[in-house]
């Protein structure tokens, strides 16, 4: 079984993101309450990008936590 406590999965300052490393953000774009971005992301030397494409986020990150992927193949 596949189990992971709930503290961590908690919501993080974005000042401590770990470089190159899938992860889930709340973002915000300015014209509201801060969402959370539905495909992982990653910090990398040059800022924030999508992890699936690469292209450079046009929000701004407000807080991550772990992405929760797939769970690990038995």
């Amino acid at each position: 079984m596949w189990t992971v406590s709930a503290e961590s999965y908690s919501w993080r300052p974005i000042a401590s993101a770990p470089l190159d490393e899938d992860v889930s953000l709340q973002v915000t774009d300015g014209r509201g309450k801060p969402y959370t971005l539905p495909n992982p992301s990653r910090l990398t030397a040059a800022g924030w990008v999508s992890s699936g494409k690469g292209t450079p986020l046009e929000v701004t990150p407000v807080r991550w936590r772990p992405y929760r992927g797939s769970p690990p193949p038995r």
